[in-house]
């Protein structure tokens, strides 16, 4: 293991003033911020592990060093200017000394990373390769217990992605990763931080169960968060679904929860307010009862604020913003985010709960999941998990928990109980609506909103809509549509063939499919009344942040998903169509290689000009391997009809010269059985079907032919005559070798006349006549009376031959 000698980097006679020994760009703040407050509370158990997977504008190397300098000295003149250019309280600086450890993971692929962590770690555990996961991540566990007690609190391992690339084996990839999951999710557990410096492709951090959303800045890309709770493989879908029941789930505990601190703030529980941003207006828990705000509850789904939607706020003018964030947020969980946030809106409060921990978060899925089995009515198990529930989240709400507003950050007061929450609340938002600007009043609110609706319902319906009665009058079929859109995705999007089920694909899709999260269950709110076009054009809008131009993609990409739902069908046959088809030659390869390389992209063809090309393309590649594959099974297997049309030049006298002289004891009958397998492979496999029209459907005839596959003899009449001339011409061979045996039996003795013509001509050089019975009958009697002799003669002739 390589430990580096920090003391040499940087030296202690650098400047005091922190950027000017190490300049910090605005990505490398937000990292120290967040190493900072993730230490803030050690040896408090850690989330799961941070991946740096590119350098922030700075050697993210030279950072973390810098950084592990300051944690072993608390008392280092560097703390002062760097926690006030982070723009945070100096209750960030440790307690006490806080040791880092650096950990070059060893590039030599031969090196076990097992046994490597174990032995350079705590070398009185001895390493054992073939330990099983358990085992493995009981020993980390105890290593990382000693290490604690020693005041380690945060552990890089670097070199990570060097040692993946050297190693070609995906399995041995899958099980290293396994290690590194096991060696954060033990040291996690004890209150050591895990750092990663890697590539995201080596890591996989897009496939994690928690992380930056899609839209979220750059300052938080070159950083992922690798949760204790996510296997480093790729998550299926429906561990992705799995994990969205659970956050909507938790979201409605957590309003019932806080409804149950504070009574008078009682969110909805209608279909709209299960999957779009929930918000009502309500007074303050205690106090001046006059002026209503706006308590916010963001779900994790919730887009982060955009400047309109704080324009609009500001608009409205309310004398106080409550936003209470879930425990898996995933936008505000920087500290620099929420700075950001309330600097922009000063009446805004955030309540921000602790981020919980792996085992914290393991309870509370497994305890939210448990409840879906108990549907409606609870039962006293069902209240047992509620009340396990309750008491995680007012650990992670109010003794972990913390206020955030434009002047800072406030603990809340860990001695609250009952509803005493209530009470601070008041008091911190009494004092943001008194700050604000005075005369500031609601301006022409409701008439600016509805405005914006006819807007949007007329994005929406492609129809003016003047106010809010033309809305539903003409939005009424829209609604509809979108109902029966959402229940045709939801239905088919099950089915989906296992080609289109790729984390790329569904990356492209889970935009489009996400905002009809509301239609999918709103036909029962439709049927009572209680959701109207105006509700759906809300929700659309709040998904979208009001802005036009996402409503009119999002349309697009709608129409497109529905298209390409019934295209499908299409799809599945030209993939099988393809994929079945043989090798033809080098245009038909080509065309074949270019649709199998679209087919492992599905995520192009959502795009209808995609789907148009790939159809043009399938159709030119099945008309020129038509064209070629029909030439090969013409010319391999219509035989039948050749030999009909040259019946007459077949020689079946000389056919039954042949099978007569292989009759003969010693003769070589490989001739004979050659002529035979060809006739008997032409009958079996004449195919007299419509080839062309098969191949429309299918990539082969049904006779099964297969142009790559090794042919038996193929050829014309002469050539089958030509095979028979052959094996006449090498048997009467042969026999010329022993006509000194042959000829002497028949003058001794007395035979017929034509018999010995037919001898004759057999051992003769001229054309052969045709043979009878007899006559071989006679040569059989010779061979018999001198079977040696006959017998080395017909051997030297096969080795003539070889």
């Amino acid at each position: 293991m390589s430990v580096i000698d920090r003391s040499t980097f940087p030296s202690g006679d650098l400047p005091s003033a922190f950027p000017e020994c190490l300049p910090i760009p605005p990505e490398a703040e937000e990292i120290l911020s967040l190493i900072l407050e993730q230490l803030e509370g050690f040896p408090s158990p850690q989330r799961g592990a941070l991946l740096l997977s590119r350098d922030p504008s700075t050697d993210r190397s030279e950072l973390l060093r810098y950084l592990a300098r300051l944690l072993e000295d608390p008392d280092s003149p560097h703390w002062t200017p760097l926690l006030r250019r982070l723009n945070i309280s100096g209750d960030m600086r440790p307690k006490g000394p806080v040791r880092t450890l650096f950990i070059q993971v060893p590039l030599d692929p031969s090196i076990d990373l097992r046994s490597f962590f174990l032995e350079n770690l705590w070398q009185e555990i001895p390493a054992d390769p073939t330990s099983n996961e358990d085992v493995l991540l009981s020993r980390m566990r105890h290593v990382s217990s000693v290490l604690v007690r020693q005041s380690l609190g945060l552990v890089v391992l670097e070199k990570i992605s060097d040692r993946i690339r050297g190693i070609n084996d995906a399995a041995r990839v899958q099980q290293e990763l396994l290690v590194y999951r096991l060696f954060f999710e033990a040291f996690s557990r004890s209150g050591i931080l895990t750092v990663f410096t890697g590539e995201k492709e080596h890591l996989n951090p897009e496939q994690r169960q928690y992380g930056p959303l899609e839209g979220v800045d750059t300052l938080e890309r070159c950083y992922s968060w690798i949760d204790c709770s996510a296997h480093p493989s790729p998550l299926r879908m429906n561990a992705s679904r799995q994990e969205e029941e659970f956050q909507g789930r938790l979201q409605l505990l957590v309003y019932d929860w806080i409804h149950s601190r504070v009574p008078s703030w009682k969110p909805e529980h209608s279909p709209i307010y299960q999957h779009a941003s929930r918000a009502l207006t309500a007074t303050l828990p205690e106090g001046d009862r006059s002026a209503a705000g706006l308590v916010y509850f963001k779900s994790v789904s919730d887009p982060y604020w955009c400047e309109e939607d704080i324009t609009g706020l500001k608009l409205t003018a309310p004398p106080w913003v409550l936003m209470i964030l879930s425990p898996c947020e995933r936008v505000y969980e920087f500290q620099k985010k929420l700075k950001e946030l309330v600097s922009l809106l000063p009446v805004l409060l955030v309540w921000r709960p602790a981020t919980p921990s792996k085992t914290e978060l393991d309870t509370l899925r497994s305890l939210v999941l448990s409840l879906s089995h108990h549907g409606i009515e609870r039962d006293a198990a069902a209240e047992e998990c509620i009340a396990r529930i309750r008491l995680i989240l007012f650990d992670l709400y109010i003794k972990r928990g913390s206020l955030v507003d434009c002047t800072g950050k406030y603990s809340i007061d860990p001695t609250v109980k009952g509803k005493g929450i209530g009470k601070q609340l008041s008091a911190r938002l009494s004092e943001l609506s008194q700050k604000r600007p005075r005369g500031s009043q609601p301006v022409k609110s409701e008439r600016a909103e509805e405005n914006r609706l006819c807007r949007w319902a007329t994005l929406l319906t492609n129809i003016h809509c003047a106010d809010e009665s033309s809305i539903e009058r003409t939005g009424e079929d829209t609604l509809k549509w979108l109902i029966q859109s959402a229940r045709e995705v939801a239905e088919r999007i099950a089915d989906l063939p296992e080609d289109f089920r790729t984390t790329r694909f569904w990356g492209h899709m889970k935009s489009i499919i996400a905002p009809l999260s509301l239609f999918d269950s709103a036909s029962p709110a439709m049927t009572a009344g209680k959701l109207s076009f105006a509700t759906a054009v809300d929700h659309l809008g709040r998904t979208f942040s009001w802005q036009p131009e996402r409503l009119t993609n999002w349309k697009s990409g709608l129409a497109n998903l529905l298209d390409l739902l019934q295209w499908l069908p299409s799809f599945v046959l030209a993939r099988e169509y393809v994929t079945g088809a043989f090798p033809l030659g080098e245009d038909c390869d080509r065309a074949r290689e270019a649709l199998l390389k679209r087919i492992e992209n599905p995520q192009e063809l959502l795009q209808t000009g995609e789907r148009a090309r790939f159809d043009e393309e399938f159709r030119q590649f099945r008309e020129a391997y038509a064209t070629s594959y029909i030439r090969l099974h013409e010319n391999t297997l219509r035989m039948v009809s050749v030999l009909k049309k040259d019946e007459c030049r077949i020689d079946f006298a000389a056919l039954r010269n042949l099978e007569l002289l292989s009759k003969l004891q010693y003769m070589d009958r490989s001739y004979l059985n050659k002529v035979k397998l060809l006739a008997k492979w032409i009958q079996r496999n004449n195919c007299g079907m419509p080839v062309q029209q098969i191949l429309k459907l299918q990539p082969r005839c049904y006779c099964s032919f297969n142009p790559c596959g090794p042919q038996k003899l193929t050829g014309s009449a002469a050539g089958i005559n030509r095979l028979i001339n052959e094996g006449i011409e090498c048997l009467r061979g042969t026999l010329r070798r022993s006509e000194h045996l042959i000829m002497p039996e028949f003058s001794d003795t007395d035979v017929e006349d034509e018999v010995l013509r037919q001898v004759s001509s057999l051992l003769g050089d001229g054309p052969l006549v045709p043979l009878e019975e007899k006559s071989i009958t006679a040569i059989q009697r010779i061979i018999m009376k001198h079977p040696g002799r006959f017998r080395r003669q017909s051997l030297a002739a096969s080795s003539n031959r070889i």
